[in-house]
């Protein structure tokens, strides 16, 4: 892919893009240093704002996903 891109001009790593470490929830790092947050599956985020989820594998990559809104307290 990265060739395909400095073919056209971009000279980028995409392979420098990806963190393969340790993961942490974004929620818990964010709350544990003071910020107010709220983290909402997907589908309920989509339902908030009166839009149907995407069924099958059109939305299997965001199902299990969190909407994560963060403010600083």
């Amino acid at each position: 892919m990265s060739e395909n891109w400095r073919d056209a001009g971009l000279d980028l790593d995409l392979s420098r893009l990806w963190y393969l470490g340790e993961r942490n929830s974004v929620a818990d790092y964010l709350r544990d240093r003071g910020w107010e947050v709220t983290a909402r599956p997907r589908p309920e985020v989509f339902a908030g704002y009166g839009v149907d989820f995407p069924a099958g594998d059109a939305g299997a990559s965001l199902r299990n996903s969190l909407c994560v809104t963060a403010t600083k307290g």
